[in-house]
């Protein structure tokens, strides 16, 4: 069994996915008995398979890649890849995000350690990587150590980027006897924090940014509010069964952090009137009272022109408090 699977699922992103290659692979080779890197390819139509396949000419050792013969859901792509690799940790890793040089020898160092769940600080970018900014900046020690109900008590949704996040297999395997349904967007979040409730393992958070997130357009944005606000709630309501109290934990954030923010991802829900009309029911139970005036008013008949007036108005008056 190798140490660490690096699980890459990918999709028209040859480019991105070359960059971060060039980074991860050098560092790879210090320890290519320990790594391997799968990498799934949902039906790319860009040069993402030739690509590859240059890279395999010189890595074959450690580099492995499967095509899938029918496009999958990126879930499910996510399940794909997972099954397919040996390691002990796994990291599935976005296609288009960027390490710093040190990052599996930081890694490997808090897998020494036998954390369950190691999760990093990162910066956040736009599509060329400019303009980054720090996650997280509250900090108090560089490794937060705890329990896994602490971890998921401090952190909730957090680690929902899942390039930040690093996990014992042991953790998923026994995470996915546990799913339940409706974690849209984030079933790899759940399935893991579920696991780590059965592991006595401590868990890390890794305060320093190991890696930067690129943020270029996303093909599941106009579903995004339901990924956020129903998706992560879910989570959290089937966690709350073995953390107690972790669901008022992450309602409380939802309802009172980032005002504006989480107002404008309502927004997003004039994109699509008709999909969160029918959706009404599994919103209304995870939002307050300004958010679910919010949202009748989006799906309503009023004209989309008015609707980003309004917000705008709304969203000057948020932050002018």
């Amino acid at each position: 069994m190798k140490t660490l699977s690096i699980a890459i699922p990918t999709h028209n992103r040859a480019h991105f996915l070359k960059e971060e290659l060039d980074i991860l692979l050098p560092q790879v080779l210090t320890r290519k008995e320990e790594i391997e890197i799968i990498i799934s390819d949902n039906v790319s139509t860009d040069d993402t398979e030739s690509m590859i396949h240059k890279y395999m000419e010189i890595y074959g050792d450690v580099l492995f890649y499967f095509r899938q013969s029918v496009p999958l859901d990126f879930e499910d792509n996510f399940d794909f890849v997972i099954e397919h690799s040996l390691g002990e940790y796994i990291y599935l890793l976005g296609d288009d995000d960027l390490h710093s040089p040190d990052f599996l020898s930081v890694l490997f160092r808090l897998m020494d350690k036998d954390y369950s769940i190691i999760h990093f600080n990162r910066l956040v970018g736009d599509e060329k990587c400019s303009n980054n900014s720090l996650f997280d900046i509250n900090y108090e020690v560089l490794e937060d150590v705890c329990s896994s109900s602490d971890f998921i008590r401090k952190l909730t949704w957090k680690p929902n980027f899942m390039s930040s996040l690093v996990f014992k297999r042991e953790c998923w395997i026994n995470g996915g006897k546990l799913l339940s349904e409706g974690f849209y967007g984030y079933r790899f979040l759940g399935q893991v924090y579920l696991g780590a409730t059965t592991l006595s393992n401590n868990c890390c958070y890794y305060y320093m940014p190991m890696l930067i997130m690129r943020n270029p357009n996303r093909t599941f944005a106009k579903k995004f509010p339901l990924f956020f606000f129903v998706g992560l709630s879910n989570i959290f309501k089937a966690v709350d069964e073995y953390i107690p109290g972790v669901l008022d934990i992450c309602l409380y954030n939802l309802h009172n952090n980032k005002v504006a923010h989480y107002m404008h991802l309502l927004s997003i829900i004039q994109i699509d009137k008709r999909f969160y009309q029918s959706k009404s029911k599994e919103f209304m139970p995870y939002l307050c009272r300004r958010q679910k005036v919010a949202y009748k008013l989006l799906t309503s008949s009023i004209s989309n022109s008015f609707l980003r007036k309004l917000y705008n108005f709304i969203v000057k008056v948020l932050y002018k408090g």
